[in-house]
């Protein structure tokens, strides 16, 4: 997929060095993002999921699986 297009760990490096002033990412070398990832730290840093929904189904689908993890990441259980 397309998240093996940027390096990482150099972006990371570009960022810390200040030549690289943010950025937005929507895929990752490795999918799902794992939480510890050092791409979470900065503020100027947008991560979001890859969003290839193509039905209304399937976006819906899509809806409730971001929300879900939404809900997880910030603590907040499902019922």
């Amino acid at each position: 997929g397309r998240g093996a297009l940027i390096d990482e760990a150099e972006l990371i490096k570009q960022i810390e060095t200040g030549k690289v002033a943010g950025a937005a990412l929507d895929v990752f070398e490795r999918e799902p993002l794992p939480q510890e990832s050092p791409l979470t730290k900065y503020e100027n840093v947008l991560l979001t999921p890859h969003l290839a929904a193509s039905s209304i189904e399937a976006l819906k689908r899509l809806s409730m699986d971001v929300a879900k993890k939404t809900l997880e990441i910030l603590g907040i259980p499902i019922s």
